[in-house]
C-alpha cells in the first residue's frame, strides 16, 4: 500500500508532462505482480484527468486469465486502448487486435493527422478466422469458463496452503519463488516429469509462471500442483 500510494504521487507530478501511458494490470512474465483495485481506478482518474491516453495491455490477462472477461471489468474506469493476443484465438496462430475507446475513436476521427497500422500480427485470414471462432466460444460459454477459473483459484488455494513456499497468484494465474539461479534447473528437473513451466525473470527474484489451460482436469493440476511444490522445496 506504502508504494501504491507513493507510485500514484509520483504518476500525479509527471504524467501532466506525458500523452501516453502503457500498463500492463498484471505483470505476468515477471512474475504475477499486481496492484490493488482502488490504486487502478486511482491511478487511471489521475491520467484522463490530464488527458492521457491509456492503454492496458491485457495479452496476458484478458479472456478470463484473471477470473474477468478482462481484468478493466472489475474497475471504475475502462482503458483508452486495449491490446489483446494470446487468448483471442488461444495460441492457433500469431494474432492479436487493438480494440480503441469511444472517446478515443471521436478524437482520432477529428484528427488532421494520419494515422497508420503497422503489425507483425497482421490480420490474416486464417488468424481472423480463429479469432472469430474463439470469442464466439467465449460468449457463449462465459459462465463455465468463469466457473472454471475459479475452480483452478481455488485449486491453487488448496494445494499451496501451508506449503511454506513464497507465490503470488491472480485467477488461473501462478508464480512460485526460486532460490536465485536455481529457476532453470528446476523447469528442466519437471519437464522430465512431464510438468511444463515457464520461467520469470524481474530484477529482484526469479521463479516458476503456471498458467493451466481453463480445460484441464482438476484432479491433474492437483497432482501436477503437489509434483511441483515437492520439488520446489528443495530450490528454496
Amino acid at each position: 500500500i506504502v508504494r501504491e500510494n507513493e507510485s500514484r504521487k509520483k504518476v500525479n507530478l509527471i504524467c501532466v508532462d506525458y500523452v501516453v501511458i502503457v500498463i500492463e494490470p498484471v505483470l505476468a512474465s515477471a512474475g504475477v505482480y499486481t496492484t490493488t483495485i482502488e490504486f487502478m481506478n486511482k491511478l487511471i482518474k489521475i491520467l484522463h484527468k490530464n488527458n492521457v491516453i491509456v492503454v492496458f495491455d491485457e495479452v496476458a490477462t484478458g479472456f478470463y486469465r484473471t477470473g474477468n472477461r478482462f481484468y478493466f471489468n472489475q474497475l471504475d474506469y475502462i482503458p483508452d486502448l486495449l491490446c489483446l493476443s494470446k487468448g483471442i484465438n488461444n495460441g492457433i496462430t500469431p494474432f492479436g487486435c487493438v480494440c480503441i475507446g469511444s472517446n478515443l475513436n471521436e478524437k482520432l476521427k477529428n484528427s488532421v493527422q494520419s494515422m497508420e497500422h503497422f503489425s507483425t500480427q497482421n490480420g490474416n485470414l486464417l488468424g481472423i478466422l480463429s479469432a472469430n471462432i474463439v470469442i464466439h466460444y467465449y460468449s457463449k460459454n462465459a459462465d463455465i469458463i468463469n466457473q472454471k477459473v475459479q475452480s483452478i483459484e481455488s485449486v491453487f488455494r488448496e494445494i499451496l496452503f501451508n506449503s511454506e513456499l513464497q507465490y503470488r497468484k491472480q485467477g488461473a494465474m501462478l508464480a512460485i519463488k526460486i532460490k536465485k539461479d536455481h529457476a532453470t534447473v528446476l523447469v528442466k528437473e519437471l519437464e522430465k516429469l512431464g510438468i511444463l513451466t515457464y520461467l520469470y525473470f524481474n530484477n529482484n527474484e526469479e521463479g516458476l509462471s503456471i498458467f493451466p489451460p481453463f480445460n484441464i482436469d482438476l484432479k491433474v493440476l492437483k497432482k501436477a500442483l503437489r509434483i511441483i511444490i515437492k520439488h520446489s522445496l528443495n530450490y528454496q
